[in-house]
């Protein structure tokens, strides 16, 4: 399969996966990836093409189609000044807040500024008149990265977590070949994300799989009450050093070197509150396909540096519960590692010559 071919069907998909229904289309050659898979998706009855020669004709269909739909439906146009064609349609769309996509087909990175027919600046067109922005390229050849990209931008477009719905801008630089090749599915292991909407309202997670919670950066009170909560629960807290949550009852001090144990085997729920680090054993547990993984995160823009969540929420809770053997696991082998770390420090204290604090 061509990498525009791959591109452009996780993109339909994408959009299908989320509701939409009805897309208009202004054909073109740098689109084609896009039109035959909308093409193939109405043929099937996944969603209804109507079809635009004028760009501008096309993108008030759709902001028509979307208004009186409640639902977000795409324009899509090929490369140079077609995408300009959306503007007016996009204005409408922002001071409206109706979900309009704009999916305008680029050329590849390489040809822009180069005087090549049909090429202008196509990032951030629409700038001041969107919800979201996304750049995807086909040369990634990345589809876990594009429908990560995809899904926040979708939800951003029907106000979910904002309670504000808008026009949205999706550039996709496509490279040649732009004609499709005969294929079965686009292979890859990304999981779709749930989002919760927006509000105080708290996700009461159930009792039951082997969890850990993981703590990054954080404000003093949330860190404190973080730490609370996973001592009302007996589930072992992996808290960073920016998370203020260390001193928690159920903090593991050695955690980084205990996901590097056969512990880090046996963990089937991960749920993470604040922007984690570059810690490389956190990462990896943040990147199985074994594990549950809840990301805690209110804002429109989620943080998930391995593109894995199953589930985004605002706010948690987890039943009390006294501790088990689970917790008792944890805290053992975190009092087992603690004093080689301390050795450590002691035999580099005495060969550099440095004083620290007993």
């Amino acid at each position: 399969m061509t990498g525009s071919t791959a591109c452009a069907r996780v993109v339909v998909e994408e959009l299908i996966s989320y509701g939409v229904r009805d897309a208009v289309l202004a054909p073109g050659s740098r689109n084609a990836p896009l039109a035959y898979e909308l093409f193939e998706a109405d043929k099937i009855g996944l969603l209804r093409l109507h079809v635009r020669i004028d760009e501008r004709s096309a993108a008030f269909t759709a902001l028509g189609l979307a208004k009186a739909s409640g639902t977000p439906v795409p324009v899509v146009t090929t490369s140079g000044t077609a995408a300009g064609n959306l503007h007016p349609a996009m204005m409408e769309a922002w001071h409206s807040r109706v979900p309009l996509i704009a999916i305008t087909a680029d050329r590849p990175a390489t040809m822009i500024d180069t005087g090549a027919n049909q090429t202008t600046r196509q990032q951030g067109l629409f700038a001041g008149h969107v919800r979201a922005a996304v750049q995807l390229s086909s040369d990634d050849q990345s589809p876990r990265a594009w429908r990560f990209h995809l899904n926040r931008a979708l939800v951003a477009c029907s106000g979910l977590r904002t309670l504000i719905s808008g026009p949205i801008h999706l550039n996709i630089g496509l490279s040649e070949p732009l004609v499709p090749e005969p294929v079965a599915a686009v292979e890859e292991d990304y999981r779709e994300v749930v989002a919760t909407a927006a509000g105080p309202a708290v996700t009461e997670l159930p009792d039951g799989p082997q969890t850990v919670i993981i703590a990054g950066d954080l404000s003093p009170d949330d860190g404190g009450a973080l730490a609370r909560l996973a001592e009302r629960a007996a589930v072992p807290l992996l808290a960073e050093p920016s998370s203020n949550a260390r001193g928690g009852p159920t903090a593991i001090s050695s955690y980084r070197l205990l996901l590097q144990s056969s512990l880090v085997d046996d963990i089937e729920r991960v749920i993470v509150a604040g922007h984690t680090t570059l810690s490389r054993p956190v990462t990896r547990l943040l990147g199985r396909d074994d594990i549950e993984l809840i990301i805690v995160d209110p804002a429109p823009e989620w943080n998930d540096p391995t593109m894995n969540a199953d589930r985004v929420i605002a706010a948690f809770d987890l039943p009390d519960r006294e501790p088990d053997e689970w917790l008792a696991r944890w805290r053992q082998a975190d009092r087992s590692v603690r004093p080689l770390i301390t050795g450590v420090i002691d035999d580099d204290a005495v060969i550099t010559g440095r004083r620290w604090p007993s």
